[in-house]
């Protein structure tokens, strides 16, 4: 049903869009244990292959991870003795250098050859994407200075700019400045002040820069209230419900929520279908009521 609803807004929704589907269906697996969900996650996998994203190599299996970790101490109640002797802690471990090692050889800027399969280097690979996320090429040509940034340094490029400059701290440079439009081009303001790559990427950052920290404070508590609702949603039932699977969902997604606004991408700011998704997870969750009997509950095939 999302296919022609999102735009071309950046390749990060090869990433975003694969995470929360992950975060849906090893939910679904790990409630009702359906294996046809693993293979839709190994699907979703090479959604970020065809994307040419390396971030998904690190993200997807921590995504998946984080899942498991949340139903295993939240949904089940368990320990740390019983989670290492868990099956699902094997699978993940062997899973995840196989993952690592299918990225590297499908993915050609991380390998020597800069082809689809070519050798599996992880010395070279390493490299790359440290040179990458920290833009140190750049950094170099520029004199060592912050303006080449990428999604490491991006927050301290901009604390940067504005401790040297004349904006402050809470208030930032004005809401909009640094947004693409018709008539200033795509950030090009960003230029105009010399910040790049890293800055016009992650959600936060923008936010910070154009609002400040009181903007950025004010729409962090905003979604942390959510999180907390749900959290006492989660730990403060009576017993089992047919509809746990879907709060639990929410609980996860804000995960993917923080990871994208915080270190990685506008996404979830910009892009109106994976924000309408995952808005649209958290208002069913805050509307269902967990503590109804399953003999009596209403089962939601929506999702």
């Amino acid at each position: 049903p999302m296919i022609g609803s999102i735009a071309n807004l950046g390749g990060s929704i090869s990433t975003i869009l694969p995470m929360l589907g992950t975060v849906i269906f090893a939910s679904y697996y790990f409630f009702y244990g359906k294996k046809k969900n693993l293979l839709i996650i190994t699907g979703l996998l090479f959604c970020g292959f065809v994307g040419l994203k390396r971030a998904i190599s690190i993200y997807l299996p921590l995504t998946f991870i984080i899942t498991f970790l949340s139903y295993h101490f939240l949904e089940k109640r368990k320990n740390i003795l019983s989670l290492l002797a868990s099956n699902s802690v094997i699978f993940i471990t062997i899973m995840m250098p196989i993952c690592f090692y299918l990225l590297v050889r499908l993915s050609p800027s991380l390998n020597q050859e800069n082809k689809i399969w070519g050798s599996f280097d992880p010395g070279f690979t390493i490299d790359y994407m440290q040179s990458y996320e920290t833009r140190s090429d750049y950094n170099e040509l520029l004199g060592n200075r912050l303006e080449g940034t990428g999604h490491y340094n991006a927050w301290q490029a901009v604390q940067s700019f504005i401790q040297t400059s004349r904006y402050s701290y809470f208030q930032g440079i004005g809401p909009g400045y640094i947004e693409s439009s018709a008539l200033g081009g795509t950030d090009q303001a960003l230029s105009l002040i010399s910040l790049g790559y890293g800055v016009a990427m992650i959600g936060g950052v923008r936010i910070f820069l154009q609002i400040g920290l009181i903007g950025l404070a004010v729409y962090l508590f905003f979604h942390v209230k959510i999180f907390m609702q749900i959290l006492r949603k989660l730990r403060t039932r009576v017993h089992k419900s047919n509809n746990d699977v879907y709060v639990f969902i929410a609980f996860v997604s804000f995960f993917v929520f923080f990871i994208d606004v915080l270190t990685y991408s506008p996404t979830m700011l910009i892009e109106p279908a994976m924000g309408f998704t995952f808005y649209f997870i958290l208002a069913l969750a805050l509307k269902l009521n967990i503590n109804k009997n399953p003999i009596i509950g209403r089962k939601l095939n929506w999702l």
